[in-house]
């Protein structure tokens, strides 16, 4: 690290010591010192769509929309476009002296910025209405903690269902105590957790807890019809450094291989091992055992990276689809009570006119979003359209098998077979 990198390593350490009520104030207080170096490293594009897309047409009139929309000032509403990028900014930002909460049975790619920043992580216990909320206070008395990180889409393998009451209680909580919350993964368009929410409808962004709560990786489909897009709104208590770290060790990588490195790293941060090692053993290696063995009966055939012990997702090409067709297969499986996603939103962001269209050789596209019109070559030279799979996206509550007899029989309906 350079000695200016050092020097801002320290501009955004300020918090140590800092007791429980002055963490808001504090995050913000070193926010605003950093704001000008911020703006001059990486200047308009950071609150436009990120470097890449600093060009991306609409984006202060879209800024401006989603502001008058939830009710806060534009300026606390930050464009990206990776989730990587929005939580290493956040925890850089609060430092890492002090522990993290997150959801005991979290088992997500994320973590892998949290540990590389040297934080010390700790599991708070879940229910059957998510959080277990009595644990949580104790937890924040206990550790003193700057941050309870919840990934609400992920952090449930058990199937079990999370009550948006408890998103609520558990920001009430935090803020009462000077606690940082961070929602991950809360999408606005489609509800939270669309694979494991209870049927409540979408985050409720004018609930008075979630003034002071940081969103991630929402989107929203009034961008373009083609584009999703990350962007963290924040409550004026709770602003977020407009600075990110070009977390490279992490965006280059395959997805694949960067969450194995996740789970690794993960295992080697002692109090959180057990309970990463109870879920992978629980929960994700039954359901990726189920998960080929559904690829292997209905999409014999097809190309598709079979589901490993520390994977997260994989990858199914559905053969012969074209980009209707494929968005038409997403849709009809969805209304049959299976929800997957189209491609691999999780590799780089796009780039066409930088990053031609290549496929690597475990069958990835590098760097283009399959609901784009710049995959339509890479559809047509993969000869399918891609899904993505994870172990916890099924109708019922442990067999993925199930979901992929489903899969087929919505890509035969599409496909006329």
């Amino acid at each position: 690290m350079t000695a200016a990198g050092g020097s801002k390593q320290k501009e955004y350490n300020l918090l140590r010591g800092i007791s429980h009520q002055g963490t808001i104030a504090a995050v913000q207080k070193i926010l605003r010192k950093g704001e000008d170096m911020a703006n001059a490293e990486f200047g308009e594009g950071i609150t436009n769509y990120s470097n890449t897309h600093a060009k991306f047409p609409g984006v202060t009139p879209f800024v401006d929309h989603l502001a008058r929309k939830h009710g806060t000032d534009s300026d606390r509403i930050y464009i990206l476009d990776g989730g990587m990028q929005a939580n290493t900014m956040v925890f850089n930002a609060l430092g890492t002296q002090r522990p993290i909460l997150v959801d005991e049975l979290l088992y997500d790619r994320c973590l892998d910025t949290l540990i590389l920043l040297g934080a010390t992580v700790i599991g708070v216990p879940m229910n059957e209405k998510g959080t277990d909320t009595k644990a949580l206070e104790e937890l924040i008395k206990k550790y003193d903690p700057s941050c309870f990180w919840r990934n609400i889409r992920y952090n449930n393998p058990t199937g079990m269902k999370i009550n948006m009451d408890n998103v609520y209680e558990t920001a009430e909580i935090c803020n009462a105590h000077g606690v940082v919350h961070h929602l991950d993964d809360a999408y606005e368009s489609c509800g939270i957790g669309i694979d494991n929410a209870d049927d409540e409808g979408p985050l409720d962004l004018s609930h008075p807890s979630m003034k002071k709560a940081v969103l991630v990786r929402m989107t929203t489909k009034e961008f373009s019809p083609s584009e999703k897009i990350s962007w963290i709104a924040c409550g004026p208590e709770a602003e977020i450094s407009k600075r990110i770290i070009n977390f490279a060790t992490s965006s280059r990588l395959n997805s694949h291989y960067r969450l194995q490195a996740a789970f690794y790293m993960l295992m080697m941060n002692g109090d959180y091992k057990k309970h990463l090692t109870w879920v992978n053993n629980e929960f994700y290696q039954p359901r990726g055992a189920s998960l080929n063995k559904g690829l292997d009966e209905f999409f014999n055939g097809f190309i598709y990276n079979k589901m490993l012990d520390a994977s997260f997702f994989t990858t199914l090409w559905l053969k012969d689809a074209s980009l209707d067709q494929g968005k038409n297969i997403v849709s009809t499986a969805a209304d049959m009570g299976v929800k997957v996603t189209s491609g691999i939103p999780a590799i780089a962001p796009v780039d066409a006119e930088n990053q031609p269209e290549t496929v690597d050789a475990n069958g990835y596209v590098v760097g283009i979003s399959p609901t784009s019109r710049h995959s339509i070559p890479v559809l047509e030279k993969m000869k399918g359209y891609p899904v993505r799979l994870a172990p916890n996206a099924c109708p019922g509550l442990t067999d993925p098998y199930k979901a992929l007899k489903i899969l087929r029989n919505a890509y035969d309906k599409v496909m006329g077979k």
